[in-house]
């Protein structure tokens, strides 16, 4: 392998790597509410937040208003779904 490959080859190394550890990209608290309810349903369900889904959820960690929110939300949503009457039966 000639030095210019070599050169190349280790430029792209160190550019994935740099790309693969890279933090998620953070949300403004407006992108953050959004895709909020999608969130509480997600979660509700136990499922795995992936994409955006998750970074909304790094969001609400590391933002009390949002955290807030997103808490108000979810008791919401937890006692609609109490208050509904059950289909297995």
């Amino acid at each position: 392998m000639n030095t210019h490959l070599l050169s190349r080859y280790e430029r792209t190394r160190k550019l994935l790597k740099l790309w693969l550890n890279m933090p998620e990209v953070s949300l403004s608290c407006d992108d953050c509410a959004d895709h909020m309810d999608r969130l509480v349903e997600l979660l509700l369900a136990d499922a795995t937040p992936i994409g955006v889904l998750a970074a909304v959820k790094d969001h609400i960690e590391h933002c009390p208003c949002c955290q807030a929110e997103f808490e108000a939300l979810l008791k919401i949503v937890r006692m609609e779904r109490a208050d509904m009457p059950s289909h297995n039966g």
